[in-house]
């Protein structure tokens, strides 16, 4: 795992597409892919599964990828309150960012799953419906790290960090944010997706009333 430095503004163009993402459980994965007996719905049987879309462009580029043109990196960084992962994948200039809440518990659950029982990724066209299957390029060890870093948000915190996640995602969402992750190039593309913390969510409902 790599670690960023901490975040500051962005320095580049915006331009990014956001989407909201998932981490899906085994048994999840196993009913969204109840009936498929392809390759591409057996590769991620029985194990977690992190699921967003990306844009057109850079699904196009995942689809005609062939082994080994897909480059893949696991982050961590720390902004002025919370903690952070990102998942990044990069084919033909075009990057994806999976961003990950650390401070979220149904996150630290998900990491401690796929070390018994391993990850990929399902990637949607833009919102359009079709997807697509990316088995995990790297090993599951790849998130012990991450599981270390995985912190409590307490209802004192957690308010706050949920206001600051959209200054995250504005960051992450300038191209220059991660470098690319190949010897020469610059990015062309960046789409980003976050997994919600929404047990935080509903833990400050409870505690505070719905958020304005």
């Amino acid at each position: 795992m790599q670690s960023l430095t901490t975040l500051t503004a962005p320095t580049s163009d915006q331009g990014a597409s956001l989407y909201i993402g998932r981490l899906m459980t085994p048994t999840q994965v196993a009913a969204a892919m109840k009936g498929r007996t392809d390759q591409q719905a057996r590769s991620v049987a029985k194990t977690w599964t992190f699921c967003g879309d990306v844009s057109a462009a850079t699904f196009a580029h995942l689809k005609a990828a062939r082994q080994g043109d897909i480059r893949f990196r696991i982050s961590a960084f720390k902004s002025p309150l919370g903690v952070y992962a990102v998942l990044t994948h990069e084919v033909a200039r075009h990057q994806h960012r999976f961003v990950l809440p650390l401070y979220e518990p149904s996150v630290a659950r998900g990491f401690a799953g796929i070390a018994r029982q391993g990850f990929g990724f399902l990637f949607g066209n833009d919102t359009k419906g079709d997807g697509l299957v990316v088995p995990a390029i790297a090993s599951a060890a790849g998130f012990r790290p991450l599981r270390a870093m995985c912190v409590d948000a307490d209802v004192l915190s957690a308010r706050d960090l949920v206001f600051e996640l959209p200054l995250v995602l504005k960051t992450l969402c300038a191209r220059d944010a991660i470098p690319s992750l190949m010897p020469t190039g610059r990015i062309a593309d960046v789409s980003v997706t976050v997994v919600m913390p929404e047990e935080i969510l509903a833990r400050l409902d409870v505690v505070h009333g719905p958020l304005p």
